[in-house]
This record gives structure tokens, C-alpha cells and sequence, in this order.
């Protein structure tokens, strides 16, 4: 999906928003590329979206505040060498992807984490970059993955964006756990949004 929005039109969403025009474009590119990442069928069944991004997105019906990375892990639970087959197939057309759209892609890859840099012109003539990481070790997830139909950001788009995540119970989890082992302001929200029904599977999911 090409990334078409112009400068007059992120400025305005800008404006409304109260949010910086290259965050409003990062957003809006973050929330292209996870859409591909969902129906693409090089890509679509095999990532889940995590992190504070898939908590902005899927729990929240107004952006409380953007995240700007997204966090992905591998779906399958294989084993260590079908792994590795499964990376290299995700590996190559997400490069063709990043040269089709603009993104020039530099990365620092482990055994366990692909952790990318796309790099672009903004639409106000600078450069910026998203983040993107894959998980290959938590590819054995403790609730089964979900999948939500969410409106595009901002309104900016008709339809909705299908987005396959981590389950929302173990999302909040691992927010938890981060919490406890940054003690960034960031993730205290966590403990007031969720439900009182899901607090026995949100325990078990932070401590394993």
C-alpha cells in the first residue's frame, strides 16, 4: 500500500491532533506497513503485533499517545531450524517491500531478534525512520494470538485495519513486566486500563 498523504493533509491531522507532523506521518506509515504485514500473503499468519503499539491500537478507541515502533513476534511455534527457514521467507519479500515503498532498510540481527530501521524522506523533506523488531524466541505464546478489525488513525482512511496481535491479557502482561523491570512512566497505565474479569489470566501471563 503506497504511502500517498500529503504535506497540507498531515499538517492539518497535525493541528487537529495536537501532535507533531512527523509523528502524525510515522503513525500513518506505521499503520500502512501493518496493514501489508496482514494481508500480504508472504507476511500474513506469521506476525503478531505487541507492545505498547498493539495497546494503543487495540485497547483504546482514541490514541491516548502515539507509539511510533512496532514490535512484532514470529507466530509459529517451530522448532530452532524451521525457525530459521520461516525467518529467511519473511526476510526477503520484506526487502523487496521496503524498496517498492521508499524505505531504504538497515538492521542488527541475533539469533533470536531482527531488528530493523526503515529510513525515508518525510513528507516535509526531512528524514526520519520507523523501527521495526522481530521476535523469533517468544514464538510460543501463552494465550492464542487475536485478531481485530480497528479504524485506520486519525480517520484518515475508510475501512478498518485487520491487525493480528498478541492476546490483549498478555499484552497488558508483558507491559506489566516491563513496568517492573524499567520503572518507565509509560507502562504504569497499564494497571488501571484492564478489566477485573481478566486480572487471574493477566497475573499468570506476567509471571510466566
Amino acid at each position: 500500500m503506497k504511502f500517498e498523504y500529503s504535506k497540507a493533509e498531515i499538517e492539518r491531522v497535525a493541528r487537529e491532533q495536537n501532535y507533531t507532523v512527523n509523528n502524525v506521518e510515522k503513525i500513518l506509515r506505521l499503520s500502512f506497513i501493518l496493514n501489508d504485514l496482514n494481508v500480504m500473503p508472504e507476511f500474513k499468519g506469521k506476525l503478531l503485533l505487541k507492545g505498547g503499539t498493539a495497546i494503543n491500537l487495540i485497547a483504546f478507541d482514541k490514541l491516548p499517545r502515539l507509539s511510533v515502533d512496532l514490535d512484532l513476534d514470529f507466530a509459529e511455534n517451530l522448532s530452532k531450524e524451521r525457525m530459521q527457514e520461516e525467518r529467511e521467507k519473511i526476510n526477503r519479500p520484506l526487502d523487496k517491500y521496503c524498496q517498492e515503498n521508499g524505505y531504504l532498510k538497515s538492521g542488527r540481527c541475533s539469533f533470536s531478534l531482527d531488528s530493523f530501521s526503515l529510513f525515508y524522506t518525510t513528507a516535509t523533506g526531512s528524514r526520519d525512520k520507523l523501527k521495526l523488531d522481530i521476535n523469533y524466541h517468544n514464538r510460543c505464546h501463552i494465550l492464542e494470538g487475536e485478531v481485530s478489525e480497528i479504524p485506520f488513525p486519525f480517520s484518515m482512511r475508510d475501512g478498518v485495519l485487520t491487525v493480528a496481535h498478541v492476546a490483549v491479557t498478555e499484552l497488558f502482561a508483558g507491559k506489566i513486566k516491563a513496568f517492573y523491570e524499567r520503572y518507565k512512566p509509560g507502562t504504569f497505565m497499564t494497571y488501571t486500563v484492564l478489566q477485573n474479569p481478566a486480572y487471574y489470566h493477566l497475573k499468570k501471563s506476567e509471571i510466566f
